[in-house]
């Protein structure tokens, strides 16, 4: 099914489960893509991870922070896009004082059986 929606709108969505600092907004699921608005906190931070079976593209839409993209640390600003190939290793920090807003599309999309599921799924801090 067609999907659009504000990344604003999904994500005041987002929610912080037991205090996290990350939240997720799942936008798009299909088998060749899967998309989430990804929320963080002032300070906050995603841990460091790779995806095994995905590749990444993560457009900064509002806020600042340092995206660490195998050995790399790059400032990202509003409107910023990166891509991460399966397997390198990646991270997110916010260094700004507003939270950080990024729209992560995901290829293939995952179902229900992928190991990278984890990262739609709300975690704690």
């Amino acid at each position: 099914m067609p999907a659009i929606e504000e990344i604003a709108a999904a994500a005041a969505r987002a929610t912080f489960p037991d205090g996290a600092k990350v939240g997720r907004v799942p936008l798009i699921e299909g088998e060749t893509l899967s998309a989430l608005v990804v929320v963080v906190k002032p300070g906050g931070a995603l841990d460091a991870h790779t995806h095994s079976v995905h590749e990444e593209t993560l457009m900064l839409h509002r806020g600042q922070g340092v995206l660490l993209l195998g050995e790399r640390r790059e400032a990202m600003r509003p409107g910023m896009v990166a891509h991460v190939p399966r397997g390198v290793l990646h991270s997110f920090q916010n260094t700004g004082a507003e939270n950080a807003v990024a729209l992560a599309l995901f290829t293939p999309g995952f179902d229900e059986a992928d190991p990278d599921r984890w990262f739609r799924e709300p975690r704690g801090p």
